[in-house]
C-alpha cells in the first residue's frame, strides 16, 4: 500500500510540474507601463517613420494636449508617441509610423503560443508585421477615444528566442494639433517546455510503476 502511495505522489508531482509550465509571455509589455513616468521613454517600445532608425517611444505626457481627446491612461496601458509631450498643440509628421516591441520565447513550445491584442491609434491601424514577414491586417480600427476589439496574431512566423512585432499606425497629415499616438494591450501566453528535471521525474515515476507491475506478476 505504501508503494502505491509513493507512486501516486510521484505522478501527482510530475503532473503538477507539467501543468505549471503554461505562463504569460512577460516580455510582451503593454505600451507605456515600462516608462519611469509621464513624458519618459518606454524601454519596451521603439518607433520610427520610413527608413529612419528606430528611436525611443515615449509615454505621452499627461495632463495636457492631446488629452482629453485621447482616452485616459490607466495602470494597464498608456499612450506612447514619437514625442514626449505636445505643448501648444504640437504635431508629428503625417504618414505611416512603426511601433515595435521585441519579446523572448526561449523555452516556449511555439505551437501553444497565443497572442491577442487590442489597441488605440491616432489615427488608423494599418496592420502588424511579425519578424519581418508580410503585413497582416486582422481587422480595421481607427479610434483614439476607445480601444479596439481583441485581435489575434498569426503565430506561424514565431521563432525560438528573440522575436519582433511591429504595428503600423497611420497619422493623417495635418498642419497643427496633429500628434501621432499608439496604445496597445497584450493577452499572451504559452506552454514552457518542461525542464530536464521535470521530465526525469515523470520518467522515473513511469519506470518505477512498470517495475512494480512486473514484480507483482
Amino acid at each position: 500500500m505504501q508503494v502505491k502511495r509513493i507512486i501516486a505522489i510521484m505522478f501527482m508531482m510530475a503532473a503538477l510540474a507539467l501543468s505549471l509550465q503554461a505562463t504569460v509571455i512577460a516580455s510582451l509589455e503593454n505600451t507605456g507601463v515600462g516608462a519611469a513616468g509621464s513624458g519618459q521613454a518606454d524601454p519596451n517600445w521603439v518607433v520610427r517613420q520610413g527608413s529612419n532608425p528606430y528611436v525611443n517611444a515615449y509615454q505621452t505626457a499627461s495632463p495636457g494636449f492631446p488629452f482629453p481627446h485621447w482616452m485616459a491612461n490607466n495602470a494597464t496601458s498608456m499612450w506612447i508617441s514619437p514625442s514626449p509631450s505636445y505643448p501648444n498643440a504640437g504635431s508629428d509628421a503625417g504618414g505611416l509610423w512603426e511601433y515595435q516591441n521585441t519579446f523572448d520565447l526561449t523555452g516556449f513550445d511555439l505551437s501553444t503560443v497565443q497572442i491577442d491584442f487590442r489597441l488605440g491609434v491616432d489615427n488608423r491601424f494599418d496592420g502588424y508585421i511579425l519578424n519581418g514577414g508580410p503585413v497582416i491586417v486582422p481587422g480595421p480600427w481607427a479610434a483614439f477615444g476607445s480601444l479596439s476589439p481583441w485581435f489575434s496574431v498569426n503565430t506561424a512566423g514565431l521563432l525560438q528566442g528573440q522575436n519582433t512585432i511591429t504595428f503600423l499606425d497611420f497619422n493623417l497629415p495635418q498642419q497643427t494639433g496633429n500628434p501621432g499616438g499608439f496604445r496597445l494591450e497584450f493577452d499572451a501566453e504559452g506552454t514552457v517546455v518542461p525542464e530536464p528535471s521535470t521530465a526525469l521525474l515523470l520518467g522515473g515515476g513511469l519506470a518505477l510503476a512498470a517495475a512494480l507491475r512486473r514484480r507483482r506478476r
